[in-house]
């Protein structure tokens, strides 16, 4: 008997946005296999080769790591944020047993143990299988053998980005909320932070981030307002300048919104580059 076996994955894709109904492709050390079901779904199998039971759970973090990496590219350069990507199952393929799905019922430790030659597998076991039926057609789903994985700066700058998408189509009345999300991915990842504009929307930042900005704290800042927002800007009782940030107020808003926007497409700009780095 062959000691070792095939680690496989599933997954479920809602909302994709391809009518591709078929495709395979494979890399140095992983298969896959993607197919839209009947329901309009998208199914996605992932295996690994080669696999002691020793390393079936290294195998399946190995997948699940990279395929998360994936998604989160995914979603970010084709800008799908409705697209939804869960894990259904996981197995192991071994000859003379057959394909063994891992859950309570049968574990990796069961697994071990038959291999090694103790009890066998007593279960009764239906294993459901993807439908391959079909032609494909135009709009073919990318290539995840071409996808390395991402560091972790890198894969949090991804992730903020994301959430911060998915947020902004939910309200467009918290651009101050959108701007300091943004923000946090250049300040990740900017290497060029004395640029002007690096600078100035850290100043709208720093406008929304603060109860009050004043000379004190900030007289770049106050500058920068009295140029970009004049109304903003007033004088206390100890003849200081401070300013306010007013969420009701709709020049603010605009204002804050005029920088989200710049945040935005830099950060944007930046991790485009950083990705493209790991999808060559």
């Amino acid at each position: 008997m062959n000691d070792t076996g095939t680690v496989e994955v599933y997954y479920q894709i809602k909302n994709i946005p391809y009518t591709e109904t078929k495709r395979d492709w494979e890399d140095a050390y992983l298969s896959y296999h993607f197919v839209i079901n009947e329901t309009g779904d998208g199914e996605l199998k992932i295996s690994k080769n080669k696999i002691l039971p020793d390393e079936i759970e290294d195998a399946i973090s190995s997948i699940e790591e990279q395929t998360n990496s994936w998604f989160m590219f995914y979603k970010f350069k084709s800008s799908h944020y409705n697209v939804s990507f869960e894990k259904k199952e996981q197995k192991y393929s071994v000859e003379n047993l057959g394909c063994l799905p891992l859950n309570e019922r049968i574990t990796v430790d069961m697994i071990k143990c038959w291999m090694s030659g103790g009890n066998s597998l007593d279960v009764d076991i239906t294993v459901p299988v993807f439908n391959s039926d079909g032609e494909s057609s135009r709009g073919e789903f990318p290539d995840l053998s071409r996808f390395n994985n991402i560091d972790e700066i890198l894969k949090r700058s991804l992730f903020t980005y994301i959430q911060t998408k998915e947020l902004s189509l939910l309200s467009e009345n918290y651009p101050d909320d959108m701007l300091k999300r943004w923000f946090l991915i250049l300040e990740e990842i900017e290497e060029n932070t004395g640029n002007i504009d690096y600078q100035n929307i850290k100043r709208a930042r720093h406008f929304v981030s603060h109860s009050m900005c004043d000379t004190k704290s900030g007289r770049k800042v106050i500058d920068f307002l009295k140029r970009e927002l004049a109304e903003a800007v007033y004088t206390n009782s100890e003849n200081n300048e401070e300013a306010r940030f007013d969420r009701g107020n709709q020049k603010h808003i605009e204002f804050v919104q005029k920088y989200a926007v710049k945040a935005e497409e830099r950060a944007r700009q930046l991790l485009m580059q950083q990705l493209e780095q790991h999808h060559d």
